[in-house]
């Protein structure tokens, strides 16, 4: 509509009032206004209950990073007021030692804190492509006549306040609402009206979830497609035991010991517990931990001593090298020689 006002009164300065131009209301509040509901004079503390989880959500973080606890803690404060005051925000800084405004930041970023005083039931209505393809309009509709109330109102003996939101992650159940914490999903005007006249009567909602019992969750109207076999069990398998395939493997050994695999999958009752070869097989004789730089276990090697070659010399003396790199059992202790060109010729050096 603006665009073909601009168009037909180009070249021409023209004013339009706010009449001529769609207004979109809007619940959102980015800046604080002393009111007499919401200002800082007005004292706010948690309770002694949610004083007790405001102590168990900061010990989730590290002493330094406490300050991650703000959303959780804002959330915690708007749940016992009713909405995020200025005096809730001046709150949780001072409990996190934060700076008032990091506070203020995240309160007025998240649409998820509301920054005005709230009716007892916050109803939000998705209107994203989704929903507004099966029918969220007229669901708006619905609510804006039975309530007498736009979005980002509150009706006047404060029971009902009206949102319209962005997806609230039920599309495959749309159109749907949200009223508090519960969604209320697969509706038609009138279903949306009876909740609400429930809700005038004093009557809490008992079922949440798709109205008239249309579905379970979000299976299909006309009933579950796949997956209508009973999974594959067996007698004899033992409870929760899969084989590498993810189906249960009947042929299980019972004699085998519980929680004992070999390098081949399979369960070997008469292997020794925790020990393998080179091979990947258990090897019972082998003697515990000793290997030879083949991956072979030598029983008669000494421990720890190999020569330059890999092999285990035990004659050799502890730690003695000769420049060839042979040990050398003979050799004085700290001294060492240097071989000339001439072979009959050794120099000590």
């Amino acid at each position: 509509m603006l665009s073909r006002i601009v168009s037909h009164n180009l070249g021409r300065p023209t004013t339009y009032t706010a009449s001529q131009i769609g207004k979109r209301f809007s619940s959102i509040i980015s800046v604080h206004r002393e009111t007499k509901e919401d200002n800082t004079n007005i004292p706010f503390e948690f309770n002694s209950e949610n004083k007790k989880r405001a102590e168990e959500i900061i010990k989730k973080y590290p002493p330094q990073y406490k300050k991650s606890a703000c959303m959780p803690l804002l959330d915690l404060g708007q749940r016992q007021l009713g909405f995020t005051s200025i005096s809730v925000m001046n709150y949780v800084a001072k409990l996190l030692d934060m700076p008032p405004m990091r506070v203020y930041e995240v309160a007025t970023f998240y649409t998820m804190y509301n920054r005005h005083p709230m009716g007892k039931y916050n109803i939000q209505v998705c209107t994203t492509t989704p929903c507004q393809l099966c029918g969220s309009d007229g669901i708006m509709k619905a609510i804006k006549d039975e309530l007498q109330i736009k979005p980002g109102q509150t009706t006047p003996d404060k029971l009902f306040t009206l949102q319209e939101v962005e997806c609230l992650g039920a599309c495959v159940n749309a159109p749907m609402i949200a009223i508090n914490d519960d969604y209320h999903e697969d509706l038609t005007p009138e279903a949306t009206v009876a909740l609400l006249k429930q809700l005038k009567e004093g009557k809490e909602l008992t079922e949440v979830g798709p109205v008239l019992n249309k579905r379970k969750s979000c299976e299909p109207f006309s009933g579950q497609k796949v997956l209508l076999e009973s999974p594959p069990t067996s007698p004899s398998a033992p409870v929760g035991g899969k084989s590498s395939k993810g189906y249960l493997k009947p042929k299980v050994s019972p004699s085998a010991p519980v929680g004992r695999r070999s390098s081949r999958g399979y369960l070997s009752p008469s292997a020794p517990v925790g020990r393998r070869s080179s091979r990947g097989y258990l090897s019972p004789s082998a003697p515990v931990g000793r290997r030879s730089s083949r991956g072979y276990l030598s029983p008669s090697a000494p421990v720890g001593r190999r020569s330059s070659r890999g092999y285990l010399s035990p004659s050799a003396p502890v730690g003695r090298r000769s420049s060839r790199g042979y040990l050398s059992p003979s050799a004085p202790v700290g001294d060492t020689f240097t071989l000339y060109s001439t072979p009959s010729t050794i120099m000590l050096v």
